[in-house]
Protein backbone atom coordinates (compact mmCIF):
# COMPACT_ATOMS: atom_id res chain seq x y z
CA UNK A 1 0.00 0.00 0.00
CA UNK A 2 1.47 3.36 -1.07
CA UNK A 3 0.59 6.14 1.33
CA UNK A 4 1.56 9.77 1.73
CA UNK A 5 2.91 9.80 5.30
CA UNK A 6 3.23 13.26 6.87
CA UNK A 7 4.19 12.19 10.39
CA UNK A 8 7.84 11.96 11.36
CA UNK A 9 7.84 10.28 14.79
CA UNK A 10 5.92 7.32 16.17
CA UNK A 11 5.78 7.18 19.97
CA UNK A 12 4.58 3.87 21.42
CA UNK A 13 3.93 2.87 25.01
CA UNK A 14 2.44 -0.11 26.81
CA UNK A 15 3.44 -3.19 28.79
CA UNK A 16 5.44 -6.23 27.63
CA UNK A 17 3.04 -6.67 24.70
CA UNK A 18 4.49 -3.43 23.33
CA UNK A 19 7.95 -3.48 24.90
CA UNK A 20 8.44 -7.11 23.92
CA UNK A 21 9.09 -10.02 26.28
CA UNK A 22 12.18 -10.98 24.32
CA UNK A 23 15.63 -11.48 25.82
CA UNK A 24 18.93 -11.84 23.95
CA UNK A 25 19.85 -15.54 24.39
CA UNK A 26 23.56 -14.79 24.06
CA UNK A 27 23.82 -11.95 26.57
CA UNK A 28 21.19 -13.28 28.98
CA UNK A 29 20.77 -17.06 28.53
CA UNK A 30 17.84 -18.34 30.66
CA UNK A 31 17.53 -14.93 32.33
CA UNK A 32 14.10 -13.56 31.25
CA UNK A 33 14.12 -11.04 34.09
CA UNK A 34 16.64 -8.99 32.09
CA UNK A 35 13.99 -8.03 29.52
CA UNK A 36 14.20 -4.33 30.51
CA UNK A 37 18.02 -4.30 30.78
CA UNK A 38 19.62 -1.51 28.68
CA UNK A 39 21.92 -4.07 27.00
CA UNK A 40 18.84 -5.94 25.76
CA UNK A 41 17.40 -2.99 23.84
CA UNK A 42 19.19 -3.65 20.56
CA UNK A 43 17.95 -7.23 20.50
CA UNK A 44 14.40 -6.62 21.74
CA UNK A 45 13.15 -3.42 20.10
CA UNK A 46 13.51 -4.39 16.40
CA UNK A 47 11.40 -7.50 17.03
CA UNK A 48 8.24 -5.80 18.33
CA UNK A 49 5.35 -3.98 16.69
CA UNK A 50 6.38 -0.30 17.26
CA UNK A 51 9.63 -0.73 15.31
CA UNK A 52 7.86 -2.77 12.63
CA UNK A 53 5.04 -0.22 12.35
CA UNK A 54 7.60 2.59 12.10
CA UNK A 55 9.27 0.76 9.21
CA UNK A 56 5.92 0.31 7.43
CA UNK A 57 5.18 4.02 7.86
CA UNK A 58 8.73 4.98 6.95
CA UNK A 59 9.19 7.10 10.07
CA UNK A 60 11.28 7.04 13.24
CA UNK A 61 9.82 4.94 16.06
CA UNK A 62 10.36 5.48 19.77
CA UNK A 63 9.26 2.63 22.02
CA UNK A 64 9.10 3.65 25.69
CA UNK A 65 7.00 0.69 26.82
CA UNK A 66 8.10 -1.21 29.91
CA UNK A 67 7.58 -4.93 30.50
CA UNK A 68 5.34 -5.37 33.51
CA UNK A 69 3.99 -1.83 33.30
CA UNK A 70 0.66 -0.71 34.66
CA UNK A 71 -1.60 1.77 32.89
CA UNK A 72 -0.57 4.28 35.56
CA UNK A 73 3.01 4.01 34.29
CA UNK A 74 1.92 4.27 30.66
CA UNK A 75 0.25 7.63 31.32
CA UNK A 76 3.23 9.01 33.28
CA UNK A 77 5.79 7.99 30.66
CA UNK A 78 3.77 9.06 27.64
CA UNK A 79 2.99 12.57 28.87
CA UNK A 80 6.59 13.10 29.99
CA UNK A 81 7.97 11.89 26.64
CA UNK A 82 5.52 13.94 24.55
CA UNK A 83 6.58 17.05 26.44
CA UNK A 84 10.20 16.28 25.55
CA UNK A 85 9.34 15.65 21.90
CA UNK A 86 7.45 18.94 21.66
CA UNK A 87 10.62 20.82 22.60
CA UNK A 88 12.14 20.04 19.19
CA UNK A 89 9.21 18.86 17.07
CA UNK A 90 5.88 20.17 15.84
CA UNK A 91 2.77 18.51 17.20
CA UNK A 92 1.64 17.59 13.68
CA UNK A 93 4.84 15.53 13.24
CA UNK A 94 4.00 13.15 16.11
CA UNK A 95 1.73 10.12 16.25
CA UNK A 96 1.18 8.25 19.53
CA UNK A 97 -0.02 4.63 19.71
CA UNK A 98 -0.84 3.08 23.09
CA UNK A 99 -1.39 -0.61 23.86
CA UNK A 100 -3.26 -0.58 27.18
CA UNK A 101 -2.59 -3.34 29.69
CA UNK A 102 -4.56 -5.05 32.48
CA UNK A 103 -6.30 -2.43 34.63
CA UNK A 104 -5.77 -4.39 37.85
CA UNK A 105 -2.11 -3.42 37.89
CA UNK A 106 -1.55 -0.42 40.13
CA UNK A 107 1.46 1.79 40.88
CA UNK A 108 2.54 3.12 44.25
CA UNK A 109 5.63 5.19 44.92
CA UNK A 110 7.50 3.31 47.62
CA UNK A 111 9.79 5.02 50.15
CA UNK A 112 11.58 2.93 52.73
CA UNK A 113 12.91 4.74 55.79
CA UNK A 114 15.18 1.93 56.96
CA UNK A 115 17.12 1.31 53.74
CA UNK A 116 16.43 4.55 51.85
CA UNK A 117 14.88 2.64 48.91
CA UNK A 118 12.51 4.65 46.76
CA UNK A 119 10.97 3.78 43.41
CA UNK A 120 7.70 3.15 41.63
CA UNK A 121 6.29 -0.25 42.53
CA UNK A 122 3.67 -2.02 40.42
CA UNK A 123 1.32 -4.38 42.21
CA UNK A 124 -0.14 -7.28 40.23
CA UNK A 125 -3.25 -8.31 42.20
CA UNK A 126 -4.59 -10.60 39.47
CA UNK A 127 -1.61 -12.89 40.07
CA UNK A 128 -2.42 -13.07 43.79
CA UNK A 129 1.20 -13.77 44.66
CA UNK A 130 2.66 -12.42 47.87
CA UNK A 131 5.42 -15.00 48.19
CA UNK A 132 7.89 -13.16 45.97
CA UNK A 133 7.74 -9.99 48.08
CA UNK A 134 10.63 -9.88 50.56
CA UNK A 135 9.97 -6.59 52.35
CA UNK A 136 7.61 -7.26 55.28
CA UNK A 137 5.89 -3.89 55.05
CA UNK A 138 5.25 -4.36 51.34
CA UNK A 139 3.95 -7.88 51.88
CA UNK A 140 1.54 -6.78 54.62
CA UNK A 141 0.31 -3.91 52.48
CA UNK A 142 -0.15 -6.17 49.45
CA UNK A 143 -2.29 -8.58 51.47
CA UNK A 144 -4.48 -5.78 52.80
CA UNK A 145 -4.74 -4.20 49.37
CA UNK A 146 -5.89 -7.39 47.65
CA UNK A 147 -8.29 -8.17 50.51
CA UNK A 148 -10.05 -4.81 50.76
CA UNK A 149 -9.22 -2.59 47.78
CA UNK A 150 -8.79 -4.94 44.80
CA UNK A 151 -12.19 -4.75 43.15
CA UNK A 152 -13.76 -3.87 39.80
CA UNK A 153 -15.12 -0.58 41.08
CA UNK A 154 -11.59 0.65 41.82
CA UNK A 155 -9.58 -0.63 38.88
CA UNK A 156 -12.17 -0.28 36.10
CA UNK A 157 -12.88 3.34 36.95
CA UNK A 158 -9.18 4.09 37.47
CA UNK A 159 -8.47 2.66 34.01
CA UNK A 160 -11.17 4.85 32.46
CA UNK A 161 -9.72 7.89 34.23
CA UNK A 162 -6.32 7.04 32.72
CA UNK A 163 -7.88 6.91 29.25
CA UNK A 164 -9.68 10.21 29.72
CA UNK A 165 -6.56 11.92 31.08
CA UNK A 166 -4.24 10.76 28.29
CA UNK A 167 -6.76 11.23 25.48
CA UNK A 168 -7.60 14.77 26.59
CA UNK A 169 -3.92 15.63 27.04
CA UNK A 170 -3.04 14.44 23.55
CA UNK A 171 -6.10 16.01 21.99
CA UNK A 172 -5.47 19.36 23.70
CA UNK A 173 -1.94 19.29 22.27
CA UNK A 174 -3.23 18.34 18.80
CA UNK A 175 -1.30 15.06 18.88
CA UNK A 176 -2.68 12.32 16.63
CA UNK A 177 -3.17 9.20 18.70
CA UNK A 178 -4.60 5.69 18.60
CA UNK A 179 -5.33 3.28 21.43
CA UNK A 180 -5.88 -0.48 21.49
CA UNK A 181 -6.38 -3.27 24.02
CA UNK A 182 -3.12 -5.20 24.08
CA UNK A 183 -3.52 -7.50 27.02
CA UNK A 184 -6.12 -8.32 29.65
CA UNK A 185 -5.20 -10.66 32.48
CA UNK A 186 -8.59 -12.16 33.39
CA UNK A 187 -8.35 -13.59 36.89
CA UNK A 188 -10.54 -16.64 36.25
CA UNK A 189 -8.39 -17.63 33.25
CA UNK A 190 -5.27 -17.51 35.42
CA UNK A 191 -6.68 -19.43 38.36
CA UNK A 192 -8.57 -22.11 36.40
CA UNK A 193 -6.08 -24.76 35.15
CA UNK A 194 -8.54 -25.81 32.44
CA UNK A 195 -8.49 -22.38 30.85
CA UNK A 196 -5.88 -20.81 28.59
CA UNK A 197 -4.45 -17.72 30.32
CA UNK A 198 -4.70 -15.68 27.11
CA UNK A 199 -7.16 -17.32 24.71
CA UNK A 200 -9.84 -17.68 27.38
CA UNK A 201 -9.62 -14.07 28.54
CA UNK A 202 -12.26 -11.75 27.11
CA UNK A 203 -11.10 -8.47 25.62
CA UNK A 204 -10.75 -5.56 28.02
CA UNK A 205 -13.48 -3.66 26.18
CA UNK A 206 -15.95 -6.55 26.51
CA UNK A 207 -15.10 -6.90 30.20
CA UNK A 208 -15.70 -3.19 30.85
CA UNK A 209 -18.98 -3.20 28.94
CA UNK A 210 -20.14 -6.26 30.89
CA UNK A 211 -19.30 -4.50 34.17
CA UNK A 212 -21.22 -1.43 33.03
CA UNK A 213 -24.31 -3.52 32.20
CA UNK A 214 -24.05 -5.43 35.49
CA UNK A 215 -23.88 -2.22 37.50
CA UNK A 216 -26.57 -0.56 35.38
CA UNK A 217 -29.22 -3.13 36.32
CA UNK A 218 -28.50 -2.60 40.02
CA UNK A 219 -30.78 0.41 40.23
CA UNK A 220 -28.83 3.50 41.28
CA UNK A 221 -25.48 1.74 41.69
CA UNK A 222 -23.78 3.63 38.84
CA UNK A 223 -24.81 6.85 40.52
CA UNK A 224 -23.65 5.53 43.89
CA UNK A 225 -20.12 4.81 42.59
CA UNK A 226 -20.13 8.11 40.64
CA UNK A 227 -19.33 6.46 37.33
CA UNK A 228 -22.03 7.29 34.76
CA UNK A 229 -20.05 10.22 33.35
CA UNK A 230 -16.83 8.20 33.25
CA UNK A 231 -18.46 5.40 31.26
CA UNK A 232 -19.93 7.95 28.87
CA UNK A 233 -16.44 9.31 28.25
CA UNK A 234 -15.03 5.80 27.83
CA UNK A 235 -17.56 4.88 25.14
CA UNK A 236 -16.85 8.12 23.24
CA UNK A 237 -13.07 7.64 23.39
CA UNK A 238 -13.36 4.00 22.38
CA UNK A 239 -15.42 4.89 19.31
CA UNK A 240 -13.09 7.74 18.37
CA UNK A 241 -9.50 6.52 18.76
CA UNK A 242 -9.45 2.78 19.50
CA UNK A 243 -8.30 0.14 17.03
CA UNK A 244 -11.15 -2.30 17.57
CA UNK A 245 -9.34 -5.61 16.97
CA UNK A 246 -7.14 -6.60 19.91
CA UNK A 247 -3.73 -8.20 19.52
CA UNK A 248 -5.17 -11.52 20.72
CA UNK A 249 -7.96 -11.43 18.13
CA UNK A 250 -5.45 -10.86 15.32
CA UNK A 251 -3.25 -13.68 16.65
CA UNK A 252 -6.18 -16.09 16.78
CA UNK A 253 -6.76 -15.37 13.11
CA UNK A 254 -3.45 -17.07 12.34
CA UNK A 255 -4.41 -20.33 14.06
CA UNK A 256 -6.69 -23.02 12.68
CA UNK A 257 -9.67 -24.43 14.61
CA UNK A 258 -7.72 -27.40 15.97
CA UNK A 259 -5.00 -25.15 17.38
CA UNK A 260 -7.58 -22.83 18.91
CA UNK A 261 -9.17 -25.82 20.62
CA UNK A 262 -6.18 -27.69 22.01
CA UNK A 263 -3.36 -25.14 21.71
CA UNK A 264 -0.89 -27.77 20.43
CA UNK A 265 0.87 -25.27 18.21
CA UNK A 266 0.46 -21.97 20.00
CA UNK A 267 4.17 -21.31 19.49
CA UNK A 268 3.34 -19.70 16.16
CA UNK A 269 1.71 -16.74 17.90
CA UNK A 270 2.60 -17.09 21.61
CA UNK A 271 5.84 -17.97 23.37
CA UNK A 272 6.07 -20.19 26.45
CA UNK A 273 5.05 -17.29 28.71
CA UNK A 274 1.98 -16.49 26.57
CA UNK A 275 3.56 -13.36 25.12
CA UNK A 276 3.35 -12.53 21.40
CA UNK A 277 6.08 -13.96 19.19
CA UNK A 278 7.90 -11.82 16.65
CA UNK A 279 5.48 -13.24 14.07
CA UNK A 280 2.56 -11.87 16.09
CA UNK A 281 4.22 -8.47 16.47
CA UNK A 282 4.65 -8.33 12.68
CA UNK A 283 1.01 -9.32 12.14
CA UNK A 284 -0.27 -6.63 14.49
CA UNK A 285 2.03 -3.98 13.03
CA UNK A 286 0.45 -4.69 9.64
CA UNK A 287 -3.02 -4.52 11.18
CA UNK A 288 -2.24 -1.14 12.74
CA UNK A 289 -0.75 0.12 9.46
CA UNK A 290 -3.94 -0.82 7.63
CA UNK A 291 -6.23 0.78 10.24
CA UNK A 292 -4.37 3.96 11.14
CA UNK A 293 -5.57 6.63 8.75
CA UNK A 294 -4.42 9.97 10.15
CA UNK A 295 -0.69 9.86 9.34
Amino acid sequence: MVRDIKKKILLADGCSWTAGDIVDPVLFPNQPWHVNHPDNLQYRLPRVWPHKLGKLLGIKSENIAHAGSSNDGIVRRTISEVEKLLENNKNEDIIVVIGWTSPERKDFFFKSVEDKEQAWDTLYPAQIDHASIKHKGKKDFYKLYTQYYWNEEEYVLRYIQSLVLLHNYLENNNITHYFFDAFYEATEAIIDPDKHAVFDSVSLNKFIRSQYEAWKIRGKYLNFIQSEGLFSQYFKIYDKVFIKDTMIEIMKGHLNKKELKDHDNDQLVFDETYHPTEFSHSAYAEHLFNNITDV
